[in-house]
Formats: structure tokens, sequence, C-alpha cells
């Protein structure tokens, strides 16, 4: 004679439970996934001088190295790390930058936007090339004028 056991709170009822538990935790790890993974990865540098010559706060020419090395460079500290495509803006107000050599050269695998805030001009003063990116770099300028600049190599 087989004996049947009544178990309502046995195995069914238990691996239910694990069952539930185990979904909401992978759930849960997907939505963190998915919220840390839209987090900014990029370095805001701001430049507070429009000078070119060394003497001045944060030059562009500083922030280009800071965003080239991903670490502070001269007076530019950057702001929402870590270094990823960072972003170079001004808090100068409206100017010119006039250039007495190009630039450094754009090597920022990650990217390197300036934007400058339809205020800034950038110019090559008719003597040197204001822009050089090299080929694994790219440079996206925004608000951005550029202007007497020599040309090399085209």
């Amino acid at each position: 004679m087989k004996r049947h056991i009544y178990n309502p709170g046995g195995i069914g009822k238990r691996y239910r439970r694990y069952r539930w538990f185990l979904t909401c935790f992978l759930a849960s790890g997907a939505l963190l996934f998915i919220a840390l993974s839209g987090r900014a990865s990029a370095a805001n540098i701001e430049v507070n001088s429009l000078t070119d010559n060394g003497t001045g706060g944060c030059e562009l020419r500083e922030a280009i190295d800071s965003a080239n090395g991903d670490a502070d460079s001269g007076g530019c500290v950057a702001t929402n790390l870590p270094y990823g495509a960072d972003t170079i803006t001004f808090s100068t107000g409206a100017g010119t930058i006039t250039l007495g050599s190009t630039l450094p050269t754009i090597t920022d695998a990650d990217g390197l936007t300036i934007d400058g805030g339809s205020l800034v001009t950038i110019s090559g003063n008719s003597a040197v090339q204001v822009f050089v990116v090299n080929a694994l770099a790219s440079l996206t300028l925004e608000n951005l004028t550029v202007e007497n600049g020599l040309t090399a190599g085209i």
C-alpha cells in the first residue's frame, strides 16, 4: 500500500520562493546596469582666458593638452570626471583667441568637442594652422568661429 504524504508547505512552495527571489534579483541587476550605462563619462574643461601666451588661467592650448592627456594641465581642471569624450567650453564671454603658433595636435581617441557658445573666435592670424587632428582622434567644433588659419598638406 502506497503512502501519500500531504505537504502544503513543502518543496514546491520553496521552489516558487526561490524562483521569485532569483527573478527579482536578476531584474534589479539589469535595471542597475541600464542606469549606470547611461552615466556621462566625459570631462568638462572650462577655458577662462582668451590669451595664448601662457599667462592666463586655463587657456585653450592647456585645455587641449588636458583632454589629450586625460589629466589636468596648467591652469585647467576638469569637472564631471572621469575623462572620456571631453568637452571644452568657455567662460570668457565674447572675444577672439589670436594664436601665436598652431594649437596642440588633437590626439584624444575618445573624442573632443570644443563649444564656443557662439561667442568665441579662434584666429590663426594668417600666420599659423589652427587645428591638427590625428587620424585616430576626432574633433567636433560647435558654436565656434575659426578664421585666418593656414592650411598644411591639403
